[in-house]
Parts: structure tokens; sequence; C-alpha cells
């Protein structure tokens, strides 16, 4: 790892090198888990070539053939969705993978599992893409940028004192902290590879956070974070007041004061 002097630069050289290494030795996924094996991509492969099929030939038989490998493909799913369930539950070390089976159950149970449509700033119902995504942009702005007001007290002594930098022993115990499996932020880089490289990657972040102290900036990046809307699952879906904020994960060692 490198360690240019400026806070910027230092994130751009080095971000980039983690992600780098972390894509070839650990290689790179889309975060959806498979099920099943060489039956389900057969059934699914047929109900491609039929379906393929019957858009060049239109006949009735191509459709009754796409009908039946639609309907074998749909059983084949479901049937290696369930047998992937049963060889989780039957290697159950945690209960944690228990619990979040269960939750995924409960989640593609539910009637609504996201927003799609909210109300503008008069009460109307909005459903365009578009639309949608301007007014989450406004619902945004103003929730974060509003200033509600307050009494400020100018008198009383400036505390002058010096603050002495984050020593290593307290990035290492914030770093320790930091739960795993955790949601990334915009740079993609989970907390795991930090930990993962032991008393290497503790100095590699004491050195970002005194020269966050020092120089008293952050990286452009971490002024980016990733804000989700969810829906509670109680009254109506128009608009939540759930938000989840995706910090990146450097920012999450660092002490509230």
């Amino acid at each position: 790892m490198k360690s240019p002097k400026d806070v910027q630069e230092w994130w751009e050289v080095n971000s980039k090198t983690i992600k780098k290494i972390g894509e070839e030795v650990l290689g790179k996924i889309s975060g959806k888990r498979r099920c099943g094996g060489g039956e389900r991509r057969f059934k699914i492969k047929g109900k491609r070539e039929a379906k393929k099929n019957w858009d060049l030939n239109g006949t009735q038989a191509a459709r009754e053939v796409y009908r039946v490998a639609r309907k074998n493909a749909k059983k084949a799913v479901v049937k290696a969705k369930a047998e992937t369930i049963n060889e989780a539950l039957d290697s159950m070390d945690e209960e944690r993978q228990l619990l979040r089976i269960a939750k995924a159950k409960d989640r593609s149970s539910k009637d609504i599992t996201a927003v799609k449509q909210i109300k503008d700033a008069s009460g109307v119902i909005i459903r365009e893409d578009g639309d949608v995504r301007k007014r989450w942009k406004e619902y945004f702005h103003k929730l974060l940028n509003e200033e509600n007001p307050r009494l400020r007290n100018e008198e009383g002594d400036g505390n002058e004192l010096a603050v002495q930098d984050m020593s290593r022993v307290e990035v290492k115990a914030a770093l320790k902290k930091v739960k795993n499996g955790k949601a990334v932020g915009a740079d993609q880089i989970p907390v795991e590879i930090r930990k993962c490289l032991a008393e290497e990657g503790i100095d590699v972040l004491w050195d970002l956070v005194r020269k966050l102290s020092q120089q008293e900036k952050i990286p452009e990046e971490w002024r980016k974070s990733i804000l989700v809307p969810l829906y509670k699952g109680k009254g109506q879906a128009y608009i939540s007041e759930d938000i989840i904020d995706f910090l990146e994960t450097e920012q999450k060692p660092i002490p509230k004061n």
C-alpha cells in the first residue's frame, strides 16, 4: 500500500488497489444465490429454446411445447429452492443463518416488497418512474437540508486544548467493533477486507485516520452515501420515514464525539 501525503490522493490510489486485488484473489459475484444444479439449468434452457421456437413459428403446437416447458422449468426452480433451504437447515451451524432464511421467506410472502408509488407534495399519488425519482429527490433534499429554529449560546470560554490524534490501539479496537456481513457503501469495499489484513491492515487504516485528523478533510467519495427508502410493512406504502444510510467502511471505525 502507498502512502501519499494528501488524503484525496491517498484514498484514490489505495481504494483502487484494494478493489483490484480483492477481485483478483476472491473474484466477483452478483450477490444472488443460485439454487439447484444441472436439472434446473436443463429445464430453463429447454424453456428458452421452446419460447424462441414459438416466437419464430407462431404455431399452436409450438405454443403448447413452450407452455409445458415453462411449467416444468417453474417446478424445477421451486424444487431446487426447497432443496437448497433443506441443505442449509441440515448443515446449520449458527442461529443467524436460520434467521436469515426465515426473514427471506417472510419477505417473499409480503404483498408489498418495494415502494413503487408515492405521494407528491400536494398528496397526489404518482407512479411514473421519472416522477417517483424526482419526488424522492425533493423529499430527501428537504429532509437533509432543513434548518430547524434553535437558540445559540455564543457566551462561554473557548476550548483551546490540543486534541491528540487517534492512537493505533483505538483504531484496532474500533475496527473490531464493526460487525461483519454489513452492506457496503458507494466504494464497494467491505469491512472484512480490513480485518483479513490483520496488523498490516490496521497500520494502513491508522495512517489514513491520522491524515484525516491533520488535514481536517475527507475524500470526495466519502461524501456520497446510498439512501434506501423502506416500506415499514404497515399503513400506506406511499412514503417512508425509514432510511438506511450506507457509509463507507473507513468512516465506521472513526469514534463519534
